[in-house]
């Protein structure tokens, strides 16, 4: 489950803009659009270069933290990748785009997602992008890969820049992943047939 505070958007560019503009009406209502017009530029520019990210990862959905946490402004991120028919040819190149670099990894292995079983990784390396400051920042990632059924893999892949709580955040990272369910069955669908995860 989504915690409460961070926003769902799909990564098709068809939607993104609009995507964006409501996210951001909603957020920023009753603030004079004059006082935050250089923070919202810079916010909707953020969140379009990260949701052309995920698309390029092959991903459906990113996930991000817009509320603060305890008054303070926190980076989070979920991207949600769905890698199917992982006994085709193209399932390598396809995995390997989802994860991304294997620089970094401070720690993996077996671990749990709901009811699925799964492997987990953990990098901490240095963005790509810089901060306000200009300066590079540390980025945690946490990657859970979950193998849904015998041809599909979901791939949750987590990150934060706010390095300060990174250990704090990789625990709610990993809860989130925990909280995977399948999804219920339609109404009239086949009950021998396995129902998608969610985690909205």
């Amino acid at each position: 489950m989504i915690p409460k505070g961070w926003s769902s958007l799909t990564t098709d560019e068809r939607s993104r803009g609009a995507q964006i503009k409501r996210l951001l009406d909603r957020r920023l209502a009753g603030v004079s659009r004059d006082a935050v017009a250089t923070a919202r530029h810079q916010i909707a520019q953020a969140l379009e270069e990260q949701l052309a990210k995920a698309a390029e990862q092959g991903a459906q959905q990113l996930h991000v933290q817009t509320e603060p946490m305890r008054g303070v402004p926190i980076s989070a991120s979920l991207v949600v990748t769905v890698v199917d028919n992982i006994q085709d040819s193209s399932f390598p190149a396809a995995i390997e785009r989802a994860l991304g670099s294997s620089e970094g990894v401070l720690d993996h292995g077996p671990s749990q997602a709901g009811p699925y079983a799964s492997l987990r990784r953990v990098r901490r390396v240095q963005s790509q992008d810089a901060g306000t400051d200009g300066q590079r920042r540390w980025e945690t990632c946490v990657d859970h890969v979950i193998e849904v059924s015998d041809t599909d893999l979901l791939v949750l892949t987590f990150a934060t820049t706010t390095d300060q709580v990174s250990g704090p955040l990789v625990l709610l990272f990993d809860a989130i992943a925990d909280s995977l369910q399948p999804a219920p069955e339609e109404s009239g669908g086949c009950p021998d047939s396995p129902a998608a995860p969610r985690v909205t």
